[in-house]
């Protein structure tokens, strides 16, 4: 995992459209950049595998899917936010 962890790293640095000089201190931006590649991969391994889903303003008050979702606290037909356990 760690050899892709800095391979993905490497990939984001060398493809950014910043100047090379941005990246002049890149210290806690590569250790964030890794901490982000290791939170995807543990996400993709886990069984079942986690998704991140995103509420957009287009998105919000959507109709909530009881497929995908265990209802906390209380139960409707919409969502104001997703409690992650």
């Amino acid at each position: 995992m760690l050899e892709c962890r800095d391979k993905v790293t490497r990939t984001l640095l060398e493809s950014s459209r910043f100047p090379k000089s941005f990246f002049a201190d890149s210290s806690r931006l590569v250790a964030y950049i890794q901490k982000c590649a290791e939170l995807t991969w543990m996400m993709c391994v886990h069984d079942p595998p986690i998704v991140l889903e995103y509420i957009t303003k287009e998105t919000e008050g959507s109709r909530f899917n009881f497929d995908h979702y265990i209802v906390h606290e209380q139960s409707g037909t919409t969502y104001d936010y997703v409690v992650m356990c």
